[in-house]
């Protein structure tokens, strides 16, 4: 039987079933060691991959004179494929990690914004920041009749 997670009645969302040990993340850490982190199993091509430029399939992996990926091996470009396959699946699909023991669960964007993305310079996004921006501009909002955003409503979310 489906999970389903409700946060106030405002957000229903079904767990997908649960899957098998070796597609869950740090599985195998100490529990201590079990907590979210960027994956960093990402060859140096993964980076330099230029579609459209890069040729793939070829004898051997090869830059150009000025450092560009030039060619892709058969094996690497197998690799890439892997890894990209993968990546859209955790993106579309979400990904489970082990957290301290507990087995969890995240979303195709969460595990995309954890995963790739960058906040206001931060390296590491960090949940809680976002709420405190949000606890100094709004007074300031408020209290500013001419402000465009004078009449914001807060939702729970």
């Amino acid at each position: 039987m489906a999970t389903i997670i409700r946060i106030d009645d405002e957000h229903i969302y079904t767990l997908p079933p649960k899957p098998s040990k070796a597609e869950v993340l740090f599985v195998d850490e100490n529990r201590k060691n079990q907590y979210w982190r960027r994956q960093e199993d990402f060859p140096k091509i993964w980076f330099d991959y230029i579609p459209n430029f890069t040729k793939e399939d070829e004898e051997a992996t090869l830059e150009d004179e000025d450092g560009m990926l030039k060619t892709l091996s058969h094996e690497d470009t197998l690799l890439l494929d892997k890894l990209l396959i993968r990546e859209m699946n955790r993106r579309k699909n979400g990904c489970w990690f082990m957290n301290n023991g507990e087995l969890s669960y995240l979303t195709g964007n969460h595990y995309f914004a954890l995963q790739w993305g960058e906040m206001h310079g931060f390296t590491n996004p960090d949940t809680n920041t976002g709420h405190g921006y949000y606890r100094e501009f709004l007074p300031t909002v408020v209290r500013n009749n001419d402000c465009l955003l004078s009449k914001i409503v807060p939702r729970c979310s």
